[in-house]
């Protein structure tokens, strides 16, 4: 059966949200333990977090969910092309260069441009327009954030060749329904692959990250017991339940037991709408 095309389910002059996925080459755990030679590489982790906030304040994109596997991971993302409409053309050019800089400094960070370098953006009727999209567009989203992590990798390998095995996958959530299941899934994969017991000790995810933040700004205690959470498994904390009846139970899209690996198409899934939602948090709970 022909698969949706991208181009189809992606408007990049629209507002939507989107989970997105992407996963190494081969599912080998190149951001994880290796099982064979037991080294570890949990610190690409941090670097895939990283890269994800740079470029939230670069581009015209809000990360609204994120879960880091040793294989693969998770991004449920929103475009904002009505943002990026209200930046100047030089404000657009400046955000360009921070992602493609022409030059960098000592400490290989990009260097500021000049009025020069500016004027080669601005004064071309054709390229504000052109960058102005790019700063809103999810597939560039994702190619810096991939590919910088990549480069990273290979760098320290002393490889060179695929970290990630292919093109992106993207699913649209259509309403507040779908995105509020997708976000509860993909923040409740470490918990699924039993790497934690609890969202609090899931790390390299949203949620462990809004934890932490609340811890710090006292709007819940600092140490909180881990059973507090694990004896209610089917919702955690700041998540509404669902309740689903039992006939409505089926899966979206194609998720694999284990670590809960999604897997990677070259075009695009299915919409996801208001009864998938349903379904796809019946089957997390």
């Amino acid at each position: 059966m022909a698969r949706i095309p991208r181009k189809l389910l992606f408007d990049p002059t629209e507002v939507g949200v989107y989970h997105c996925i992407n996963r190494c080459v081969r599912r080998a755990r190149l951001m994880g333990e290796d099982p064979h030679t037991g080294q570890s590489y949990d610190h690409r982790k941090e670097w895939l977090v990283g890269q994800m906030e740079e470029l939230a304040g670069i581009m015209a994109c809000e990360f609204l969910a994120f879960s880091v596997m040793d294989n693969h991971f998770h991004v449920v993302v929103r475009n904002r092309p009505d943002l990026v409409a209200g930046w100047s053309d030089e404000e657009v050019a400046r955000r360009w260069y921070r992602l493609c800089p022409l030059r960098c400094d000592a400490n290989g960070n990009p260097a500021e441009p000049t009025a020069a370098d500016l004027g080669m953006i601005v004064n071309c009727p054709e390229r504000p327009a052109e960058r102005r999209m790019r700063l809103s567009s999810l597939s560039w989203m994702m190619r810096f954030l991939t590919e910088q992590i990549a480069r990273m990798a290979n760098a320290e390998d002393k490889v060179s060749g695929r970290f990630w095995q292919g093109r992106f996958e993207m699913i649209r959530l259509l309403d507040e329904a779908a995105i509020a299941a997708c976000m509860v899934y993909v923040d409740l994969n470490p918990i699924r692959a039993e790497i934690a017991q609890c969202p609090e000790e899931s790390q390299f995810t949203s949620v462990y990250e809004r934890i932490v933040a609340a811890r710090e700004s006292g709007l819940i205690p600092s140490a909180v017991e881990p059973t507090e959470f694990a004896t209610e498994p089917a919702t955690p904390p700041g998540f509404a339940t669902v309740n689903v009846p039992s006939g409505e139970r089926e899966t979206v899209g194609s998720v694999e037991s284990g670590e809960s690996t999604v897997a990677a198409d070259d075009d695009s899934r299915q919409l996801v709408g208001d009864a998938d939602a349903r379904s796809l948090s019946a089957e997390i709970s």
